[in-house]
């Protein structure tokens, strides 16, 4: 729409309170909670679309972060709190606000980003593409009847933050789609909804083995059954993962489930693997933003060798359309301009490949990948396969 301008919070902060308003009205959550978010987040990381006689339209938040892909972190934005006005909606506010998001992003050098959509089609015109799961864990308490020999479980503390971060860091560059938190991610997990969580770790010998952080258990109505929501567990050894499993079990008097947005059940040990349910809670979906930065930056097979020629197309990231040879060795990629571009794709399709999630082969079938030999498909099946893209963070 003519006339219409974006700008960051930081840029102009006068809108500040419209902004969380928004939030707050789109969202149904109370004002002071969009006041805490958006003081963490940053008003450098709110963009808004104003409209032509210079009132709020739509406006969107940025979680600054990194996103591990084939054992390596890459710089990501967590999209949120995605809103536009009721007035402007229908109009394509929203599509234009989040075309705009992807090359502002572009601009601060992030190599991707990511979303949990409400209406995918919104977020397909601006490039994204669903890419992963967030699975849910429903854990029955009442039937946990684990002890974990020589183990010791106590409150965390301060100084066990660091350790805590390192056994979360050690088990994400393992699975694609994990997030590499930022500071932002560790202040939503240790502080929920205003309150302060709750967290315990399994040692061994005075090593921390384990750790599980839940949200507060005060409820306004004692005799409430509601779920323990767990909102980050790790175990580095079975042992530690007995532990937290016996922690658990000591809330069933209390739970009647402990729910965990996350996928967790290699980390839940044998003894009580018929005492969990795990589906599929949400979808996500990945945009990316620099294509030549991310497919170097990403970790492949030390066993890939060879190279491809590609032709990308992004009608929303001008930078993104080229003609390029991707090389694959020891683990790496390297983008060099040029080449015969037989093989093409565009900037959408390339997101559930290169998460994992769908294989060039299966791209070709559904008829979004073209122009591509057998060895070609069968070089890029390799180079980006892996485990089943798993996201567990909220923005």
């Amino acid at each position: 729409m003519s006339n219409e301008t974006i700008q960051t919070l930081a840029e102009d902060g006068s809108f500040g309170d419209q902004v969380t308003k928004l939030w707050s009205s789109t969202f149904n959550f109370d004002i002071e909670g969009a006041v805490e978010y958006r003081k963490n987040i940053g008003d450098e990381n709110v963009l808004m679309l104003k409209a032509g006689d210079g009132s709020l339209a739509a406006s969107l938040a940025m979680a600054p972060g990194g996103q591990f892909h084939g054992g390596r972190s890459l710089s990501m934005g967590g999209i949120a709190v995605v809103s536009v006005k009721p007035e402007f909606r229908g109009d394509g506010s929203g599509t234009r606000l989040m075309k705009a998001a992807v090359n502002w992003m572009h601009q601060r050098g992030l190599a991707l980003s990511c979303l949990y959509p409400a209406v995918w089609s919104v977020y397909r015109r601006a490039g994204y593409e669903l890419a992963g799961y967030t699975y849910k864990t429903m854990i029955q308490l009442q039937k946990l009847a684990v002890r974990a020999e020589g183990m010791t479980i106590r409150e965390a503390i301060t100084e066990d933050h660091e350790v805590i971060q390192q056994l979360y860091l050690d088990r994400a560059t393992t699975q694609p789609g994990f997030i590499d938190r930022s500071e932002w991610y560790w202040k939503r997990i240790w502080r929920h909804k205003m309150s302060d969580s709750i967290g315990y770790v399994a040692e061994h010998e005075g090593r921390v083995e384990g750790y599980i952080i839940h949200a507060p258990t005060g409820r306004s109505k004692p005799s409430a059954r509601t779920n323990l929501l767990v909102l980050d567990m790790m175990a580095s050894t079975g042992r530690a993962a007995e532990a937290i499993m016996q922690y658990l079990g000591g809330w069933g008097t209390v739970f009647k489930e402990a729910v965990a947005y996350q996928e967790w059940s290699d980390l839940i040990p044998a003894s009580t693997c018929r005492m969990h349910i795990r589906s599929i809670d949400e979808e996500w979906m990945l945009r990316i933003i620099d294509a030549t930065a991310a497919l170097e930056q990403r970790g492949y097979p030390e066993s890939i060798q060879g190279s491809v020629e590609v032709k990308l197309s992004d009608d929303v990231i001008e930078q993104n359309n080229k003609v390029m040879t991707l090389e694959f060795k020891n683990g790496r990629c390297s983008v060099t301009p040029g080449g015969e571009g037989r093989l093409g794709l565009d900037a959408r399709t390339l997101a559930p490949l290169f998460s994992g999630f769908q294989s060039a082969s299966d791209l070709t079938r559904l008829g979004r990948i073209t122009g591509g030999t057998p060895e070609a498909l069968q070089l890029l099946d390799a180079a980006f396969a892996g485990r089943t893209p798993t996201m567990n963070d909220s923005f």
